[in-house]
């Protein structure tokens, strides 16, 4: 199944997202990959499972850093 979600970010999300990464584990792999994907102000998900763990790092796992540049993200995902 092919995924293109395109997400236009503000230029103060696009500067506090790209910022760097510090450390390894699941949500600093989860950022720099999705830093990745990022042209101008402009984020485009392709992947299922990496949408999926955008939601679940927001939704599931307390508040911080990394859960504040994901709601970047799931916010406009969660919209109905």
């Amino acid at each position: 199944m092919d995924i293109r979600l395109e997400i236009k970010l503000s230029p103060e999300q696009r500067a506090r997202f790209v910022r760097p990464v510090n450390g390894i584990g699941g949500f600093q792999g989860l950022i720099r990959r999705l830093q990745k994907q990022i042209t101008g102000n402009t984020i485009t998900l392709t992947q299922l499972a990496d949408i999926q763990k955008v939601l679940r790092y927001w939704s599931k796992y307390g508040k911080g850093g990394f859960q504040t540049r994901l709601g970047t993200l799931a916010r406009p995902l969660t919209k109905n």
